[in-house]
């Protein structure tokens, strides 16, 4: 079975599926629904998805013509094969060697050298696309909710449950905030889509 049908396919697949959980889980836990609107977070996950199915079918070329041998009932099984791709891609993408440093320009030697053509712009893109969304959204409920000291409140009112002093910090940004878009545009960031709607609908 070739690398260009199933197992290709289910390589590409799981790498494209975890890059994409793993940056919006990272960097987007409460605004992930925003960032599903951004082209460039599918370009992310497709390019992870392509070296994955890349490295596959690299696999399957140097073991096909005994260049390679894998052994083991499991490990020789091309379906488990192509989920340890997938899986193990965004991993092994990020393997540096050493850095080499130039004033504050920090490059990095290995395979990450490779991330480096496209992973910063992607991901400058992919924030930007998540403010802009998040702004847009927000500017219609400010709209409806002009008063900050009201915004302020109704936010003091609606907090989950947490550390005090998490509590108590996430409450001084709220005080310090010079509108009631970024106040709002913290709240959203804090609690998510679903309770900010709740409490300014």
């Amino acid at each position: 079975m070739g690398p260009l049908t199933g197992p290709g396919v289910l390589a590409f697949v799981i790498a494209a599926l975890m890059a994409w959980v793993e940056l919006v889980t990272s960097k987007y836990p409460r605004t992930g629904n925003f960032v599903a609107q951004s082209w460039p977070i599918y370009a992310f996950a497709a390019i992870y998805g392509l070296i994955a199915f890349g490295s596959r079918a690299g696999l399957d070329y140097l073991v096909t013509n005994g260049f390679v041998k894998i052994e083991g009932i499991a490990l020789a099984d091309p379906w488990i094969q192509s989920v340890i791709v997938g899986l193990s891609t965004k991993a092994f993408m990020h393997i540096r060697l050493f850095s080499v440093t130039a004033g504050s320009l920090s490059i990095p030697i290995g395979v990450e050298t490779i991330v480096l053509i496209f992973e910063p712009w992607l991901l400058d893109e992919i924030d930007l696309d998540e403010f802009l969304t998040v702004r847009k959204f927000v500017q219609q409920r400010a709209a409806h909710h002009p008063n900050l000291a009201n915004v302020r409140n109704l936010v003091a009112a609606n907090l989950p449950r947490q550390d005090s002093k998490a509590r108590d910090a996430f409450l001084l940004d709220i005080q310090n905030s010079a509108s009631v878009v970024e106040a709002m545009e913290l709240y959203i960031h804090k609690v998510g889509r679903r309770i900010f709607s709740t409490v300014f609908d």
